[in-house]
């Protein structure tokens, strides 16, 4: 059982790197519009996150609105709730100008099967830690944290843009 695990492990593993790909590329085209086009018109509203969490990962989207406080100017991100097909559609992005919805699809289309694979990995991987504790005279498995198995990276956009102007 505990080759099925880490070959589990390997898999989520792979899919998280690619998500972090797919987030860098995301990164990426939107430091290229920021540093192109100084207009408020051409900053994102939303902002992609890939967390670990557990044995897994997140890949979720983000509202973000600046409000005014005062004299303070406070950014909000609010979370869009994943659906339960695992697939964000267009009405869930109704303040994203159409170039960054067309973004959005595009990394969607990404998204969407690793989610999906995703979701049922993590179900096999909790269906193998329960059988594992019923087997008499063997020490039970235990879940492996995502942080722990792999380097978490966090692509920033500061880092981008700075890569980018060079």
């Amino acid at each position: 059982m505990e080759e099925i695990q880490q070959s589990i492990y390997k898999v989520i593993d792979l899919h998280y790197r690619d998500a972090v790909d797919v987030l860098t590329l995301w990164m990426r085209v939107i430091s290229k519009r920021e540093l192109n086009y100084e207009r408020t018109k051409e900053k994102s509203n939303y902002e992609l996150r890939v967390e670990p969490h557990g044995v897994g990962f997140r890949i979720r989207w983000f509202h973000i609105k600046f409000t005014k406080n005062n004299h303070k100017l406070i950014r909000i991100a609010k979370s869009i709730p994943v659906p339960e097909n695992g697939r964000y559609g267009k009405e869930k992005f109704k303040y994203a100008e159409p170039w960054e919805l067309e973004l959005i699809q595009q990394a969607e289309d990404e998204f969407c099967g690793i989610r999906y694979e995703l979701k049922h990995l993590l179900k096999a991987h909790q269906s193998i830690l329960y059988a594992s504790k019923s087997k008499l005279g063997n020490e039970p498995l235990t879940g492996i944290l995502l942080k722990d198995r792999t380097e978490i990276t966090k692509p920033t956009f500061s880092e981008i843009k700075q890569s980018l102007s060079r």
